[in-house]
C-alpha cells in the first residue's frame, strides 16, 4: 500500500509538473504563431491550443471505449467540460477579469451549447425510438459528431481567412522563427498529453488506495485529470493577459471534447450511455446558459471575479452532490 500510494504521489507529481511546462510552451508558440501570421489569438486558442488540452480526454476515453469501460469514457468527456467550463474558467477568472469576445458570445459558446444539446440527443433518441432499453451513442452518431466537427473546423478556418485578408492585419515582428515556434506548440502539446496521462493514472492509483468507489471516478478524479491542461494553460494566460486565449481554450476544449473525443470513440465502438449522465448534460447545459447569459446581457461581456466564484462555487457544489449521492 506504501508503494502504491508513493507511485501514485509521484505520477501525480511529475504529470502536473509536465502539464505546466507544456501549457507554457504551447501558449510561447500560440502566440509566435498568431503574431506571426496575423491570426487572432483567439483563434489560436479556439482550435490549436484546445486541440492540445484535448489530448488527455482523446487518449483516455478511446482507451477506456475499447477496453469496455465506455462509463467511464462517457463521464470522463461530460466531467471535463463541467471542470473547464466551471472551474477552470472560474479560477482563471478569479486571476484575471476575462472579457468575451462577441464573435465568441455570438457563435462559439452558442455552438458548445448545440454541441452538448446534440450528444444528449443522439444518446437518448435510440431509447425514444424504441430501439434500445438503453441510451447509447452508437457509430452512426459518431459519424455526426464528427460532421459537426468538421463544420466547426470549417468555421475556424474562415475565421482565420477573415482575420488574415478581411482585417489586412499586419504580422507583428517575431523573435524566433517559425519552426522554432511549431516546435514549441508540438513540444508543449506532447507534453501536455503526456503528464494528463501520468496525472490520470496517478489520481486512479491514489484513488484505489483510499478506495474511492468506481462510479464516481470518471466523474472527478479523471474529469479532474484531463481538465488540467485546460486549467494551467487558462491560468498561465490569464496571468499574462492573454484573456482571449483563456477564454476560447476553455470554449474550444469543451467543442472538441464532446464532437471529435466522443465523435471518434462511439465511431470505433458503441457506447452504453448511462441514464444518470443526462444529469450532468442538464448542469452543462444550465453552466452553458449562464455564460451565455453574462455574456448577452451584461453592459461588458466579461466573467468577472464574482461570476468566476459562482461557477467555482457551482461545480464544488455539484461534485459535492454526486459524491454524496453515490
Amino acid at each position: 500500500m506504501e508503494a502504491s500510494l508513493l507511485i501514485g504521489a509521484l505520477l501525480t507529481l511529475v504529470g502536473l509538473g509536465a502539464l505546466i511546462e507544456g501549457a507554457s510552451q504551447l501558449i510561447t508558440g500560440a502566440e509566435g504563431i498568431a503574431s506571426k501570421f496575423g491570426i487572432s489569438p483567439a483563434i489560436i486558442g479556439l482550435l490549436l491550443v484546445a486541440m492540445g488540452t484535448s489530448l488527455p480526454e482523446l487518449v483516455v476515453t478511446t482507451t477506456a471505449g475499447f477496453r469496455g469501460a465506455t462509463g467511464l469514457a462517457i463521464e470522463g468527456v461530460l466531467g471535463s467540460n463541467l471542470s473547464n467550463l466551471m472551474l477552470v474558467l472560474g479560477l482563471a477568472a478569479l486571476v484575471r477579469p476575462l472579457v468575451i469576445r462577441r464573435v465568441t458570445m455570438t457563435t462559439e459558446i452558442p455552438y458548445s451549447l448545440a454541441a452538448t444539446l446534440l450528444v444528449g440527443f443522439l444518446a437518448n433518441a435510440h431509447v425514444l425510438e424504441n430501439q434500445s432499453t438503453y441510451p447509447l451513442l452508437s457509430r452512426w452518431d459518431g459519424i455526426i459528431l464528427l460532421l459537426f466537427f468538421a463544420l466547426f473546423l470549417v468555421y475556424c478556418f474562415r475565421s482565420i481567412r477573415y482575420v488574415e485578408v478581411g482585417e489586412n492585419t499586419m504580422p507583428e515582428k517575431c523573435i524566433h522563427s517559425v519552426r522554432r515556434m511549431w516546435t514549441y506548440v508540438v513540444v508543449g502539446s506532447i507534453l501536455v498529453g503526456l503528464g494528463g496521462a501520468a496525472t490520470v493514472q496517478g489520481a486512479l492509483t491514489l484513488a484505489t488506495v483510499f478506495n474511492v468507489r468506481d462510479g464516481i471516478i470518471g466523474l472527478t478524479i479523471i474529469a479532474l485529470g484531463t481538465s488540467t491542461p485546460e486549467l494551467a494553460v487558462s491560468i498561465i494566460a490569464a496571468l499574462k493577459g492573454k484573456v482571449e486565449l483563456a477564454v476560447c481554450n476553455v470554449i474550444g476544449s469543451n467543442i472538441i471534447n464532446l464532437l471529435l473525443v466522443l465523435g471518434l470513440a462511439s465511431g470505433l465502438t458503441e457506447l452504453p450511455f448511462d441514464p444518470n449522465s443526462n444529469q450532468d448534460i442538464m448542469v452543462l447545459i444550465i453552466a452553458t446558459v449562464f455564460l451565455l447569459f453574462i455574456a448577452l446581457f451584461s453592459r461588458n461581456p466579461t466573467v468577472t471575479k464574482p461570476t468566476g466564484f459562482v461557477l467555482v462555487a457551482g461545480y464544488v457544489c455539484y461534485i459535492f452532490f454526486v459524491v454524496h449521492s453515490n
